[in-house]
């Protein structure tokens, strides 16, 4: 409980890669092109486009630092 009351503290927020940056500006880009469609964006780079998140998913062969979203 003591925990919970406590005051807040800060705690060391991360800074943004540059990867998370380069997808953003992708997004900020590029949505309108795919509006309604899933994509999947890595530094910056469009890796696949779908229907469905578990089509794109399935398109890529390397997930790590993958950004998957629907373009809205």
């Amino acid at each position: 409980m003591a925990r919970v009351l406590a005051p807040p503290r800060f705690v060391e927020a991360l800074a943004p890669s540059s990867s998370a940056q380069a997808n953003q500006a992708w997004m900020r880009d590029h949505t309108d092109e795919y509006r309604g469609r899933w994509v999947a964006v890595r530094a910056g780079e469009l890796l696949a486009v779908g229907e469905t998140a578990r089509e794109v998913w399935d398109r890529l062969e390397d997930t790590n630092n993958v950004l998957v979203t629907k373009a809205f």
